[in-house]
């Protein structure tokens, strides 16, 4: 991949990227969620302040969700770029945010160890449960929004319905915390990467997920996963590298290089992608964005 543009105007790592059309959104342990033209690679006209380290964002029509480190969730009307509630379900900082339209309700994850459920209309608190004793960490649902995974700095990955919230499985994935997963071959296949540097290859099969192989992956923990085209994935880590993966070919990866000989300067901690693009940020306080093959 071809290194196309480096956006430059955080102050502080890089822990969130999103993308919706054309614009690009980057949330930052400065406090600001940014926006970015992908157009011109230019800033664009929307930014939100919170004054508190930003760890996650999710979009939903025309409102965006802020996570940020104190454990609040500001919902900003993105028309008047103005806070319409403010949430309080986590102690800790809130560490992902995701969607479920079939049951309408958001999920957050939380550095006390619980999961918040609320109501994707007027946001209210519909069930809280304690999971783990340390943060939780990623949230990923599966294709039919029928179950939901969650990660946890313990190492533990745990597997509930979206129903009913029953606790289906937990399983020990990763020595030292569980910190990125997503999907591959169209949802039947789920990755997850952890503080042991390590990619592990699960199927998920009559709700229960069963580990395949694994692989060491990197030099150091390993902060995100993106599934990129049919049998392609990349993995994000703190070693500063990007690394891209053929599911078919595991012991080849490509490592992404910009003018350095790593991806980043520092710890790379989050991946996103357009039909054009990959899209990597990380501490060094940079977003690069890389012309796909």
């Amino acid at each position: 991949m071809e290194l196309k543009a480096t956006l430059k105007g955080h102050i502080s790592g890089i822990y969130k990227l999103l993308v919706e059309d054309d614009l690009l959104f980057s949330a930052s342990g400065d406090g600001m969620l940014a926006a970015w033209d992908l157009k011109t690679f230019e800033s664009a006209p929307f930014s939100v302040k919170v004054g508190l380290p930003i760890y996650a964002a999710a979009i939903q029509n025309d409102k965006m969700l802020i996570g940020q480190g104190h454990g609040g969730i500001h919902v900003i009307d993105r028309e008047s770029k103005k806070e319409i509630r403010h949430l309080k379900f986590h102690e800790k900082g809130v560490f992902d945010i995701c969607y479920n339209p079939v049951q309408n309700h958001f999920y957050s994850t939380g550095g006390g160890g619980s999961l918040a459920v609320f109501d994707g209309d007027d946001f209210t608190l519909q069930i809280q449960i304690p999971l783990s004793d340390g943060k939780l960490r990623r949230l990923l649902l599966t294709e039919d929004n029928k179950h939901l995974i969650v990660t946890a700095s313990d190492g533990n990955v745990h597997v509930l319905d979206t129903a009913y919230f029953n606790q289906l499985q937990t399983v020990h994935a990763h020595d030292g915390g569980t910190y990125s997963l997503a999907w591959m071959e169209g949802g039947k296949q789920l990755v997850t990467g952890g503080r042991d540097a390590h990619l592990r290859f699960w199927n998920f099969e009559n709700n229960e997920l069963k580990q395949t192989s694994n692989i060491p992956a990197h030099n150091y923990a390993i902060y995100d996963i993106l599934p990129l085209a049919q049998g392609l994935f990349a993995s994000a880590s703190r070693d500063r590298n990007v690394k891209i993966w053929d599911m078919n070919d595991l012991e080849n990866p490509e490592r992404l290089k910009s003018d350095r000989t790593t991806t980043h300067g520092n710890s790379v901690n989050a991946l996103c992608k357009t039909d054009d693009f990959l899209i990597t940020a990380g501490d060094d306080r940079l977003i690069r964005i890389w012309k796909r093959d």
